[in-house]
């Protein structure tokens, strides 16, 4: 797997809810590319994840999962 780098940008807040972007970049030497449809769960820095895994986008369809 190559290395890729992930940051957060462009947070925005309101009503209760925080959005921000996903960065992802690729700091290899090597091209890369990102497919599928990831879930995001959050994280400590011991890496236990924090509240519930990602929802269904759509019913019917495993957690993380879209069409």
């Amino acid at each position: 797997m190559p290395p890729v780098g992930c940051t957060a940008a462009n947070f925005d807040s309101g009503a209760g809810h925080i959005g921000f972007q996903l960065v992802f970049e690729n700091t290899g030497t090597a091209p890369c590319t990102l497919t599928g449809h990831p879930g995001v769960s959050f994280a400590d820095t011991h890496g236990t994840q924090l509240g519930k895994a990602p929802a269904a986008r759509w019913p019917g369809t495993p957690p993380g999962s879209s069409r």
